[in-house]
């Protein structure tokens, strides 16, 4: 979803994601920072074959 929906690039330096994936939560009344997200984003990213994100260059 992070990918799809908000394009996410785990190879990107900089990505805009976390924040509009923070400001998403927080519209819906929930909070988590965005070294959290960092986090899960990095931690799934590493469950996706190499193959997808050479695809995307």
């Amino acid at each position: 979803m992070a990918c799809e929906q908000y394009g996410y690039n785990p190879l990107a330096e900089r990505s805009p994601a976390v924040s509009n994936i923070r400001n998403d939560i927080e519209q819906i009344g929930a909070s988590m920072d965005a070294k959290t997200i960092r986090k899960w984003l990095k931690e799934a990213a590493a469950l996706v074959d190499p193959a997808y994100w050479a695809d995307d260059a």
